[in-house]
């Protein structure tokens, strides 16, 4: 399957770009959380399959190159925190992660070159948890 999203995920993260859009100078952040958003099929939270990442979901990757294995958890910007595993959606890591399947090989820009990641386990998701609303 394509990469997809919640329906809910889709309207807060289009009001999202749509807002830092008219704060300023649209980064490259903001145009990859676009791109990601607006490429994705959308889907009504409960229809969301189980092994996709979301906001708020805790994803489990690894390098594929160094084959390091870490975890986050997608969260929005004000929510982000390093030292907790926290990474914001407009993060390179976080706008190329959503919407991705576990075994997907998601590529992106870092600080120190361009990454890839696989996507190994969704530890949690809420819309598998029955929450529809976070």
């Amino acid at each position: 399957m394509e990469h997809c999203v919640s329906d809910q995920d889709f309207d807060r993260l289009t009001l999202l770009a749509e807002r830092a859009r008219q704060g300023g100078p649209v980064g490259d952040c903001v145009r990859a959380l676009q791109s990601a958003v607006h490429d994705a099929t959308v889907l009504l939270s409960r229809y969301v399959p189980s092994n996709i990442v979301t906001m708020r979901s805790t994803v489990l990757f690894r390098d594929v190159k160094t084959r390091k294995q870490m975890t986050c958890t997608l969260v929005y910007p004000g929510e982000a925190d390093y030292r907790r595993d926290r990474i914001s959606v407009l993060s390179p890591l976080g706008s190329a992660l959503l919407g991705h399947a576990v075994k997907d090989r998601v590529s992106y820009a870092a600080p120190a070159g361009d990454l890839t990641v696989e996507v190994t386990d969704i530890v949690y998701q809420p819309e598998a948890s029955g929450d529809y609303e976070s």
